[in-house]
């Protein structure tokens, strides 16, 4: 199912919770909503599905107006926080409540509880009570019980929320191929970056009830329109700079580490422009200080500390005397001392240049 939200607007008292949300989804396409808490992007989850009315604009399905839609009209289902089990029912009976509330024939009603269990592959506990169930395989009955009713779209909302760090990144590409395998359009709401990034087709970050920005998990993160979404997508440094002129495709750029090549740059830069260079920590180089590559877009720091964190260490180093930077090494060899001069290189396409 393709959807469209055409200047989409939605106010609690004083508080505007969606302002103007103008975007598409494609059918098929796994869409994360992502952003701080209060942006907006639970709401903009509840108006799909038709649980909060909206005060202008238009929601379409498949070019269909669906604002004025009541929610059980809408051909949607919601995967929930906390899942939402009845306890005294087992699994199948939990997975079968939709269809049984639409009077489907009891042939029907079975072929299809098995298909969805078997989707999630939980049919061996079928007879099971939830509290005979982990906090995984809750979240497979609570999936299973959103694809047996056939839905044109999923909503979920912070599914992953409850459980561990360890079965949160197991169940990722479950829901992701469950979703794919299913051919549905899914709508899903985090403020997880890293569920964003490993599981989204694209995303939409959210702020104050506006959509900033929207593209792959690899556009955004490498190509952040603004200050907010490189720090809310991902950790980054920030340079104060102002352009110098361009050579070739890219950008030289002047800040407190030195005059910088930059590959990624708005539209309407101009020599003498105040503007802001951001830096991933991962793409900083550490070389050797004497190194023959030094001269290209590398420039010198003082190692502040540093943390061992087994897959890589993390080292904060100054540029002058009020310049912070982070520094992530892959699979570090050596201990670096504090107080060592480093020289750090970043390749001209990873210097993100960002307005003001």
């Amino acid at each position: 199912m393709h959807m469209a939200f055409d200047r989409v607007s939605k106010r609690f008292g004083d508080v505007e919770a969606l302002r103007n949300i103008t975007f598409e989804i494609d059918s098929g396409e796994l869409f994360f909503l992502l952003g701080p808490s209060g942006c907006g992007k639970t709401t903009l989850l509840r108006a799909i599905a038709g649980l909060e009315a909206i005060d202008s604009g238009h929601i379409l399905f498949d070019s269909k107006d669906v604002s004025k839609l009541p929610s059980h009209r809408r051909n949607t289902a919601m995967v929930f926080q906390g899942y939402a089990l009845w306890p005294h029912m087992t699994v199948e009976q939990n997975v079968a409540f939709g269809l049984d509330v639409r009077g489907l024939s009891k042939s029907e009603r079975n072929a299809r509880v098995q298909e969805a269990l078997e989707q999630v592959q939980i049919a061996d506990l079928s007879g099971r009570k939830p509290n005979e169930l982990s906090g995984g395989q809750q979240q497979r009955v609570a999936l299973a019980r959103t694809l047996v009713v056939k839905p044109s779209c999923v909503l979920l909302d912070e599914p992953l929320a409850n459980l561990d760090a360890k079965l949160r990144r197991d169940m990722r590409m479950e829901i992701r191929s469950i979703c794919k395998d299913a051919g549905l359009t899914a709508v899903y709401v985090t403020h997880d970056r890293q569920e964003a990034l490993s599981m989204a087709d694209r995303l939409a970050v959210l702020d104050r009830g506006e959509v900033l920005q929207i593209g792959s998990p690899r556009d955004v993160y490498s190509r952040p329109g603004s200050r907010f979404v490189a720090s809310f997508i991902g950790e980054a440094n920030f340079l104060p700079g102002t352009i110098h002129d361009s050579v070739g495709d890219d950008t030289m750029v002047h800040t407190a580490a030195g005059l910088l090549r930059a590959g990624v740059i708005p539209s309407n830069s101009v020599p003498g422009a105040a503007v802001t260079v951001c830096l991933r920590p991962e793409v900083l180089q550490i070389l050797p200080t004497e190194s023959p590559e030094a001269a290209d877009n590398a420039f010198q720091v003082h190692l502040e500390r540093s943390t061992y964190l087994g897959e890589l260490a993390e080292h904060e180093v100054s540029v002058g005397d009020a310049l912070k930077l982070r520094v992530f090494e892959l699979n570090p060899k050596r201990d670096l001392a504090a107080g060592a001069v480093l020289t750090l290189k970043a390749a001209p396409e990873d210097v993100v240049v960002l307005a003001g």
